[in-house]
């Protein structure tokens, strides 16, 4: 099976009051939502991509939480703080 995860972690600040499921809105306005975040001075993001062989070799659980603490690690490096993570599942990997 071809697996490949994409995660990324978005900093803002002021804080951002509205928090979506990306599943729940269509292509269009995951795209134009894209376009406004990627251009406001004061949103920052990262993504991390886990490739099929990286979930083969630790399990996609673990593959999901590496990339979730890889994309905070590069925030963090550039100076954006993450002070607390959203996320959709049971686990949260340790940064």
């Amino acid at each position: 099976m071809n697996r490949t995860i994409v995660v990324v972690v978005v900093t803002s600040s002021p804080s951002c009051s509205t928090v979506f499921h990306i599943q729940t809105i269509d292509e269009a306005e995951r795209e134009r939502l894209f376009a406004e975040l990627s251009r406001h001075p004061r949103v920052h993001f990262e993504a991390t991509v886990a490739s099929n062989k990286r979930i083969d070799d630790i399990n996609i659980l673990q593959a999901s939480l590496e990339s979730m603490a890889k994309s905070v690690a590069k925030l963090k490096a550039k100076g954006y703080p993450v002070d607390y993570a959203l996320i959709d599942g049971n686990r949260m990997p340790k940064w």
